[in-house]
């Protein structure tokens, strides 16, 4: 871990000593020149897909401003929990990718981190994973076609795996699972999902409700958009969420 003091706080970790190059990636000049990559952007969050040294990767960016009339209010960063959550979300999702891939979940590998907060308490965060080769996003997906029944019970299983793994994405939604050509079903994305703690209540069934509410985004997305989506294939995800998988014992442990 490094960090530079300065009006501009920087602080960068690898996770893997072969990828210390990617701190180039975090410079104005690079930032700058990933811009000319493909992009994937929603109001909270970008996507860039780009290589380097032969090898692909994804940068998942995150960031927010106070100082704009509209943003949150600057009274926000005098929180200290709050502020700290925030600006470490990144390297919380990079633990929580670390923990499912080490329990049999397909999702990206993490391989560093990076967070910049300026004196106002503005921040960027960025997340850089493994690329996934020849990947679709399932929106995309089912905007074209109908899903097979051997895909619709792989998104179930995964979603099972994950939960199995005492992984809870209260946002879940189809936007944060893809399809690669060898038929794989990877979860890309795991930004805001923690590692429950309390022991009294009934995680199964909270668990069992986050599902039904994952199933609920497809009826959304198909009030909003032309997809391919019945109730058959609801079924086919169904039944391959109550597919057995092992509970783990380290289920209560915060640490990956």
């Amino acid at each position: 871990m490094k960090k530079q003091a300065s009006k501009i706080e920087h602080y960068w970790q690898v996770f893997d000593p072969k990828y210390e190059f990617l701190a180039e990636v975090f410079t104005p000049e690079s930032q700058l020149a990933l811009s000319e990559f493909p992009c994937v952007q929603t109001p909270e969050k970008q996507q860039i897909a780009f290589s380097k040294n032969g090898q692909s990767f994804t940068l998942h960016r995150y960031s927010r401003s106070y100082s704009s009339r509209f943003s949150w209010p600057m009274w926000l960063t005098k929180i200290p929990l709050f502020f700290q959550q925030e600006t470490q979300r990144n390297r919380h999702e990079a633990r929580i990718l670390q923990r499912a891939k080490r329990d049999g979940v397909n999702v990206p590998t993490p391989v560093a981190v990076h967070t910049e907060v300026d004196a106002r308490g503005n921040y960027t965060t960025s997340l850089v994973t493994l690329g996934l080769a020849q990947t679709r996003n399932l929106l995309e997906i089912i905007s074209e076609r109908e899903l097979t029944y051997d895909e619709c019970r792989k998104i179930g299983y995964q979603l099972k795996k994950l939960h199995s793994s005492f992984i809870s994405k209260p946002d879940i939604s189809l936007h944060d699972f893809a399809l690669d050509e060898q038929g794989r079903v990877w979860i890309v994305s795991l930004d805001r999902a923690r590692i429950p703690t309390e022991k009294h209540l009934n995680w199964d069934y909270y668990f069992d409700l986050e599902s039904a509410r994952f199933l609920e985004t497809f009826a959304v997305a198909k009030r909003e958009q032309a997809i391919f989506y019945t109730n058959k294939e609801r079924q086919y995800i169904s039944s391959g969420y109550a597919l057995y998988v092992p509970r783990l014992s380290h289920q209560f442990m915060r640490s990956s």
